[in-house]
């Protein structure tokens, strides 16, 4: 899986006129890796604040963050389920906006 993993993403990174140049021989170990998680905190007040609690930009208002960035810490373990709870209700967000456009 690794192997194929590799040659799919070098493969998109030349369609995308990309260049690759090597990965790792083995993939690194469960729970090596977390989400940066802090640089774009959510919050109500746009002077403390860069998203409101959707992921909105309060200086941007048609840039959403959906990603660890809005949140506080991370858990024990890695962001993942956190990150898509999130950007599902933030795209719940987005459609319920585009309906009352």
């Amino acid at each position: 899986m690794w192997e194929h993993a590799k040659q799919v993403c070098a493969g998109l990174l030349k369609a995308a006129g990309g260049e690759y140049r090597g990965a790792a021989d083995h993939p690194n170990s469960p729970g090596y890796s977390l989400h940066e998680t802090g640089c774009c905190r959510m919050g109500n007040d746009p002077k403390k604040f860069v998203t409101n609690r959707f992921g909105q930009t309060h200086d941007v208002p048609n840039l959403y963050v959906c990603d660890a960035s809005v949140f506080l810490n991370c858990t024990d373990k890695t962001t993942t389920l956190s990150i898509l709870a999130f950007t599902l209700r933030t795209c719940e967000c987005l459609v319920e906006q585009f309906r009352r456009a």
